[in-house]
């Protein structure tokens, strides 16, 4: 494979939005461990587990945007 493919194949395709959903759900996975190691309480652990979806959602839906909305 020549420079120009493998420039084409890591600026234009899709593989930008995966790699960063994987890493979002990577990031909550490892927040919910965190979460379920060193809080206690029930309803903290939900209100810090809801949080973290939250930020997560937002995180995605700003990648899709830009991934995926021509500016």
């Amino acid at each position: 494979m020549d420079r120009a493919r493998s420039i084409s194949i890591h600026t234009a395709t899709h593989l930008k939005y995966l790699i960063g959903v994987l890493a979002a759900l990577h990031a909550l996975g490892g927040f919910g461990v965190m979460i379920l190691r060193h809080v206690r309480g029930e309803l903290m652990s939900r209100i810090l587990e809801s949080i973290g979806l939250a930020l997560i959602v937002v995180f995605i839906i700003q990648i899709t945007i830009l991934e995926f909305i021509p500016f």
